[in-house]
């Protein structure tokens, strides 16, 4: 089971970056895990990422070390890389949290 989710890890962080949201609600049991529609990135910007992250990174199951919007900001001084997602989906980081909330 644990490396039919790693194959899809690695599909879904190759074909584009989607935000979770973890709500809980503990007094009625409740846990939500939300997630946005996925913004599709460029194949070259996550080779970048993937050759930027040393091969003994813990955390390399689950990503990279270096975001997109760092790799978008190295190459476009002008993008924020906090809220790249408005360069590449018209939308700011703010407004896709908001729209997974509503």
């Amino acid at each position: 089971m644990k490396e039919k989710v790693q194959k899809y890890l690695e599909y879904f962080c190759f074909s584009g970056i989607a935000l979770t949201a973890f709500l809980s609600d503990p007094l009625n049991s409740i846990e939500l895990h939300l997630f946005t529609q996925a913004i599709p990135i460029p194949i070259e910007y996550v080779y970048q990422a993937r050759d930027r992250t040393p091969t003994d990174y813990p955390l390399k199951w689950s990503g990279c070390m270096v975001t997109v919007g760092e790799i978008l900001h190295s190459q476009l001084l002008f993008v924020n890389p906090e809220d790249w997602h408005e360069m590449m989906s018209r939308t700011s980081r703010r407004d896709i949290i908001y729209g997974v909330m509503a």
